[in-house]
């Protein structure tokens, strides 16, 4: 074998390899992209997500912090009533005992009066003045 065939055997070999290499790096460049592409679709579904998130989140505390208010106006409205109905019944017992107290206060008085009044009848059957 000669050396031009030789060489020209080499130059073809060479030839191959860089269209091989060529084609491969093709290849790569293609995927490379593939794979960016990928990479920025899962970031936006990413920051989607996380929006998505906040915004669920964001309704949910909105939604917990109306029920609270609602909970605490209800337990508003229920100590208020309890408190109206329990001055109520203190009202009610006041009055039954003030009325007591007038009947007694009134007994009382008669009593007195009954007591005064048979001192006086027994200090005037003694110094006779009846």
């Amino acid at each position: 074998m000669d050396y031009e065939t030789r060489i020209s055997r080499v130059e073809v070999q060479v030839e191959t390899h860089q269209r091989d290499t060529d084609r491969l790096y093709q290849l790569i460049v293609e995927k490379f992209e593939h794979v960016e592409l990928s990479i920025n679709e899962l970031r936006k579904e990413n920051a989607q997500n996380i929006a998505d998130l906040r915004k669920h989140t964001d309704q949910r505390i909105d939604d917990l912090r109306r029920d609270t208010e609602q909970s605490i106006n209800d337990l508003r409205k229920h100590t208020d009533q309890r408190i109206d109905d329990l001055r109520a019944h203190y009202d009610q017992q006041l009055i039954e005992l003030r009325r007591e107290i007038t009947v007694n206060m009134h007994w009382v008085v008669g009593l007195w009066m009954t007591t005064v009044g048979l001192i006086a009848g027994l200090a005037g059957r003694i110094f006779g003045m009846y």
